[in-house]
Parts: C-alpha cells; sequence; structure tokens
C-alpha cells in the first residue's frame, strides 16, 4: 500500500489495490519518470448507479449503506476507497514532475517533485546525480542520524558491512573522510559519554585499530582523565604487544613510538613512556629494548637530570649486559651519565659475560675536570672491585687528574679484592702531578687493598703520587 502524507488529516488519500488498474498505472509512471496528470472525467452512467446529488450529500454514510455495487466510473472508485478510511479527496489530483525525480503531494491534490532523484539505479538525495547506491548531501550540522533505542547487546544505530570473503586493499565496513587540508575536525570521530570507548577496533588475528598518516598521526588519542590511547592483549599466550609503533624511516631521529609528558613542571615519577610488569617472579622487564647492531638498546639523554636511572628496593638499579661492548653507557653535559639507586641491592651492576678478558662492565667518562667514576658510602663502601681471574683488576682508574677516588665516612673509601691479581691500581700517564689512587676517609681506611698473592694496593706514578 502506498500512503501519501497530505498536510493535514482532513486531506488524507489512501491508495491501495482496490483503485483500478489504470490509476496505478498513472501513479507509479509518476513516480518513476515524471507525469502530468488531468481531471479525471465520470463516464456516463449504467444501470442502478446513484445520482451525483447522492453522492455529493452522502459524506460518511453508515457500513452497507453506499447503495449499489456496481462502481461506475474511476472518479467513485476513488470516491469510495477514501470513504472506507474514513477520509475524501476535496478534488481531482494534478500535478507534473521532473523525468527521474521521486515524486511528493506537494499540496492536498497535486503531486510534485521532491528532493529524492533516482539515477542509473542508484538514489541521491540532495544531488542529481548520485556517484553511489545511496548518495546523501546536506549542508547542517548532521547530515545522516542513526538513533537506536534498544538496551540489547551489540545495538547499533549504524553499520556497514563488507561481505565478501576476499575484499580489496584498502576496503571498510565505514570510512569517514574529512577533505579539508587545515588541522581541524576528524576522518571518523567516535564519543561516549561514561566510561567506555569512544572508537573501538576489535580483529581476531589483524589490527583492531588502525591508523595511516604520511606526515601526522596515525593515530592520535586524547584524554582528560583517563587514557589517551588504550592497548590491550587480553589473551594468556602469545607475545603480541597491546601497542605496536613502527617506522620505516631511515632519518636520524626516527621514532616507533613516542610518548611526552607537555606539562612544563611535570610532576614526580612522570613518564613519557613507560613499562610496568606486573609479575612477582624474576622475569621479564618494565621497559625493554633492544638493538640488533652496535647501538643502544636502551639510551637516555637529560641535559642537567639523569639519562637514565633506576631504582630498586631490593633488587638491581640498573642492570647493563654485554656480550662484547659496554653494558651500561651514560652520558650527561653536566649531571650524572648513569645514577642506580637501591635500598638493599645493587644501585648499579654491570656484568661481561664473556670470558676473553674484553669488554668493560661499568665504564665510567667524563670530559671536563671531573669524575669518570666516583663512589660514596655513609657506612660501607664507596667503590669496590671484585676480580676473579689471575692478573686481573678489581678497580681501575686512568687519567690525567685522579684515576679512583672513594670518600666514606665511616667505612672505606675505596675498596679492592683480588684473589691472585691486583685489587686496587692507580695510573697516572701524564707527566704532570696526579694521584694513581686517592681514598678519604673521616673513620675507617682511605685505601683498603686485600690479595691473597699479589698486590693489595698497588700505586705507580712518574712525578706524582702512586698511592695516597
Amino acid at each position: 500500500m502506498i500512503t501519501p502524507q497530505f498536510p493535514s488529516v482532513r486531506h488524507c488519500l489512501t491508495l491501495s489495490d482496490a483503485l483500478p488498474s489504470v490509476l496505478s498505472g498513472v501513479i507509479v509512471a509518476g513516480l518513476i519518470g515524471g507525469f502530468s496528470l488531468q481531471p479525471l472525467q465520470a463516464q456516463p452512467p449504467q444501470t442502478n448507479a446513484k445520482s451525483s446529488a447522492a453522492n455529493a450529500t452522502d459524506e460518511t454514510p453508515s457500513d452497507g449503506a453506499e447503495g449499489s455495487d456496481i462502481i461506475t466510473s474511476t472518479a467513485e472508485q476513488v470516491d469510495r476507497t477514501a470513504r472506507s478510511v474514513g477520509t475524501r479527496a476535496i478534488s481531482t489530483i494534478t500535478g507534473e514532475g521532473t523525468a527521474g525525480k521521486i515524486a511528493k503531494f506537494t499540496g492536498p491534490n497535486q503531486i510534485g517533485d521532491s528532493i529524492i532523484t533516482e539515477s542509473a539505479g542508484s538514489i541521491g538525495i540532495g544531488t542529481a546525480t548520485p556517484p553511489s547506491r545511496l548518495t546523501v548531501i546536506g549542508g547542517g550540522a548532521i547530515t545522516i542520524q542513526g538513533d537506536n533505542l534498544s538496551t540489547a547487546i551489540n545495538a547499533v544505530g549504524i553499520q556497514g558491512r563488507i561481505t565478501s570473503a576476499a575484499p580489496g586493499t584498502g576496503s571498510a565496513g565505514v570510512r569517514g573522510i574529512n577533505n579539508s587540508t587545515s588541522g581541524s575536525g576528524s576522518g571518523v570521530y567516535g564519543s561516549h559519554a561514561g566510561s567506555g570507548f569512544g572508537v573501538y577496533g576489535f580483529s581476531p588475528s589483524g589490527r583492531g585499530l588502525y591508523g595511516l598518516s604520511t606526515s601526522g598521526y596515525g593515530v592520535l588519542g586524547s584524554s582528560t582523565s583517563g587514557y589517551g590511547v588504550y592497548g590491550l592483549h587480553i589473551g594468556t599466550t602469545g607475545t603480541k604487544p597491546g601497542v605496536y609503533g613502527r617506522t620505516s624511516s631511515t632519518d636520524a631521529g626516527a621514532i616507533g613510538v613516542h610518548g611526552v609528558v607537555n606539562a612544563p613542571t611535570a610532576g614526580a615519577d612522570s613518564a613519557g613512556v613507560r613499562g610496568d610488569n606486573t609479575g612477582t617472579n624474576s622475569n621479564g622487564s618494565g621497559v625493554f629494548g633492544s638493538h640488533a647492531g652496535s647501538g643502544s638498546g636502551i639510551y637516555g639523554t637529560a641535559p642537567s637530570g639523569y639519562g637514565v636511572s633506576g631504582n630498586s628496593s631490593g633488587g638491581i638499579g640498573i642492570y647493563g649486559n654485554s656480550t662484547s661492548n659496554v653494558g651500561v653507557y651514560g652520558n650527561s653535559d653536566s649531571s650524572r651519565g648513569v645514577f642506580g639507586q637501591s635500598n638493599t641491592g645493587n644501585a648499579v651492576e654491570g656484568r661481561v659475560i664473556t670470558s676473553s678478558g674484553s669488554g668493560i662492565a661499568v665504564y665510567g667518562f667524563h670530559q671536563g675536570s671531573g669524575y669518570g667514576m666516583y663512589g660514596r658510602s655513609a657506612g660501607g663502601v664507596g667503590i669496590q672491585g671484585l676480580s676473579d681471574a689471575n692478573g686481573g683488576i678489581g678497580i681501575w682508574g686512568i687519567g690525567p687528574g685522579i684515576g679512583t677516588r672513594g670518600d666514606s665516612t665511616n667505612g672505606t673509601g675505596v675498596y679492592g679484592e683480588s684473589a691472585t691479581g691486583t685489587a686496587v691500581l692507580g695510573n697516572i700517564t701524564a707527566t704532570s702531578t696526579g694521584i694513581g689512587v686517592q681514598g678519604i676517609a673521616t673513620n675507617g681506611p682511605g685505601v683498603r687493598g686485600s690479595s691473597g698473592g699479589g698486590h693489595g694496593v698497588h700505586g705507580s706514578s712518574s712525578s706524582g703520587n702512586g698511592v695516597y
């Protein structure tokens, strides 16, 4: 049944299958290709027909009181159909339209063009040349809106689907495009009034949410109190990350994942990128960095703070491991290159696991007149070196100034222990006055060396103090 809507209920006309085929054909032709209706002329009366006067006065007859069942004209058929639903047309329907336009009632008895166009099997609203199966063009804030009042699981306001089992590259169930050349707006924008997700993506084995940009942000997340971007690997097995960043750039400073704390007065323990490992055993890392070549697994830089800082209440603050090079390397222009703090364990520990004798477990270097390595303890050992190999060196300091120095208020400034080699070795290579090993303590040994068969403390200098 086709039910055109009129400006008022009084003028509502219902066209049903009961209309003669000739009238239905005219309406359909007008809907598809335009039309021009003329007033219908009543045919000459046949037998047992009501008089026109009777018809004119019988506006709302009771059931069964319409007179004879013989229909005398098309006009009478329209009249009877209208009266069967309690309404009646004022006069004959007229109008004309444009080819391809879907018709609508423009008045109580007139039909004209609507804003809907049918062209080559496609429907357009707001356009006469729809490029897709359904194209809607509007000028307001919202062009298409889908409201769903359902409380069921997975209820959807608007849904788009790719039903092909082998879709092409770049195909999408729903795609949003923003043609703006400025930084305003979004291609797809999602919001949630509660604690759910503004945009949610799911894939059983691919990417739940994927962003691509040639010069800006592939995916940008912003939050005032929650997570800007949150990635979750819910499986109890597998090694895929919750959030994965990758760059193919060969330029210096290229970044796979970049986090920034933008506040000029950042709070304590704030971090641009932070990794947490909630495991209670000794496996895994909070932050893990690796390098396939000769670069740095983890690199930190700070103009006046700590390039890399490690803190542990019972373990190792910073742990470095290298098979052939530097386990931990820190560089700072004005402060500490590497700083480690621990309550009961090792603040900084470096270990070279090769047995070839090459490599440095912990290496300290200062470009100015400061300390390459400095140890200080209130009641313990400022710097301790231990060598188990024959001829090895527990602590070795070399430099034009002080090779090795340790300060202690109540313990040992520098302590070295060796089974067969040199516990502490200090060497001044320059001809100027310097100190090979210096130990300062207010209430204990400044320098202490212990050896089972070699030198406990050995100092050598061409012009200064070998041991001071």
